[in-house]
């Protein structure tokens, strides 16, 4: 399989949300083993860089229709102007808190230029697609920045009424949206129409957001997107889809529907049509419910794809493979290489490597607690004095199921109390679910990981120790030390997966 056919490798420095990180490189990289499994799911919170990293893609494919739509409706320019118009346009990009007016992004390690690849890519985010009070067909093919052979009109004429008829089709038949019907003025200026037989049978061209909620104007742009991808898609290169919370403002049945939609009708003539797919969410529901279509519902997938998530760490962003992370085949190897007689020469390597170890841990470990996906190991510390902090946390079973209550649902308890309770007992069935929260044997397995980072004081000697930074003339830490942080990372991945277990 040809490097150039697939993304194995993307690589980025000072755009957007990556600023440049001398602790890796200067740039941010996310590896896809596009050889066994080149599509990949990556889950990002909120602020951990999953937009930008759409955003990179994109540009690197798409960069001069991009360039185009920030100059459209501009009075004509001169050579001049357009190449400083153009050079704000990419000033626009670069990271807002780095010193240098330029960024990188290079893909499979050495490449910086989209026609170096065998790759026709598809990129499409909801959000970046406003449906305006007016929109036309010939919108949607130039928004999918794919090319076509025949001019815009004759190409709009020919394929228009069939995107409409099989649009139509799916929004009645598989999202039971039975009253819904779209059709585009193939007369006129192909302007979209949208009827519902129960409402505006006569169809509306404009103000769509005054009659259609948001999730379906989605849907509808969403489905029109991909049935133009279909006709469009490329049987000579591999076809790059790329694709950031394409689920947004769907509900869960919806949302289900658009998956199967995707995997039976988007990627049909597989394997003989190459594909491979990127897909971004930061709906961790969503996350997992893909992660189950395929290994449950496409298990004939389930071996060709690769899971990663996103996190923030002291304002850098990182990824990890939820596939490579193998924390105690890392512990094993990390305490081999301290063992061994050249450790002391690589100790800043070994370092670096705790360092990563001890970030992903203090990102999981949050995500345990459900906490922001931006809080530190440092921001955790804080949590540990208890008894001047109170920490929220109880066990109980729904449906079945063992799940982690923290403060959140306290509120929603005390909500429903002073809603349903007689006044006279109200204080004390307040301070009885207060102190379901606040119970000792709940409380013991979440002390324990939060005692285990300040004992050893994770934050300094994990993640920020001069090694983490390879500084050799500054070493302070011994092998010993490094395997004491070892040690602690252990346990605490114990007991974080003790907490897991039954949720």
């Amino acid at each position: 399989m040809s490097t150039n056919n697939y993304i194995s490798k993307i690589k980025i420095c000072n755009f957007k949300g990556y600023k440049e990180n001398p602790e890796d490189d200067n740039y941010f990289t996310l590896a896809i083993p596009y050889d066994e499994k080149p599509h990949a799911l990556i889950y990002g919170a909120n602020g951990a860089g999953k937009s930008s990293l759409y955003q990179a893609i994109n540009y690197f494919f798409n960069y001069q229709s991009l360039a185009d739509l920030y100059m459209a409706n501009q009075p004509s320019f001169s050579e001049e102007e357009k190449e400083a118009r153009d050079e704000e346009f990419r000033r626009n990009l670069v990271n807002s808190a780095s010193d240098s007016t330029e960024f990188n992004i290079v893909l499979n390690d050495t490449i910086e230029n989209a026609h170096e690849l065998d790759i026709q890519a598809f990129c499409f985010a909801p959000f970046d697609f406003e449906l305006f009070d007016y929109i036309a067909f010939t919108d949607f093919v130039q928004q999918s920045y794919l090319p076509h052979d025949n001019d815009l009109d004759e190409f709009s004429k020919e394929h228009a009424p069939t995107v409409a008829e099989k649009v139509t089709e799916v929004l009645n038949n598989q999202f039971q949206e039975k009253s819904l019907s779209i059709s585009f003025n193939i007369e006129g200026d192909y302007n979209l129409i949208v009827k519902d037989a129960d409402r505006f049978p006569s169809g509306i061209t404009k103000d769509f957001k005054n009659f259609l909620n948001e999730g379906k104007l989605n849907l509808i742009k969403t489905l029109c997107m991909f049935e133009i991808f279909k006709i469009l898609k490329s049987r000579e290169k591999t076809n790059l889809i790329v694709l950031d919370d394409f689920v947004s403002s769907l509900d869960d049945i919806n949302r289900t529907e658009l998956l199967r939609y995707l995997f039976e009708q988007v990627l049909e003539g597989s394997p003989v049509i190459r594909y491979q797919l990127i897909i971004l969410t930061h709906h961790t529901h969503f996350y997992n419910r893909i992660k189950f279509a395929i290994s449950e519902t496409y298990p004939e997938h389930k071996s060709k794809w690769s899971f990663f998530r996103l996190y923030e760490h002291d304002n850098y962003i990182n990824a990890f493979s939820e596939d490579t992370i193998d924390f105690n085949k890392e512990f094993n190897e990390l305490n081999k290489r301290l063992e061994s007689q050249d450790a002391n020469q690589c100790l800043p390597s070994i370092g670096n490597d705790i360092r990563k170890l001890s970030e992903i841990m203090g990102y999981l470990v949050a995500e345990t607690l459900q906490l922001s996906p931006k809080t530190s190991i440092e921001d955790i510390l804080q949590l540990s004095n208890i008894g001047k902090n109170p920490f929220y946390f109880k066990r109980e079973r729904v449906n079945k199921k063992i799940v982690t209550k923290l403060a959140v649902h306290l509120l929603e308890d005390i909500k429903e109390l002073l809603e349903d309770s007689n006044q006279n007992e109200l204080k004390t069935q307040l301070e009885a679910k207060i102190a379901e929260y606040q119970s000792t044997e709940n409380l013991e397995i979440i002390d324990t990981i939060l005692q285990q980072f300040r004992l050893i004081k994770l934050y300094r000697k994990a993640a920020l120790h001069s090694l983490s930074h390879g500084q050799v003339e500054e070493v302070n830490y011994s092998v010993s030390n490094l395997k004491a942080s070892i040690k602690i990372l252990k346990e605490v991945n114990i007991l974080r997966k003790k907490v897991n277990k039954s949720n």
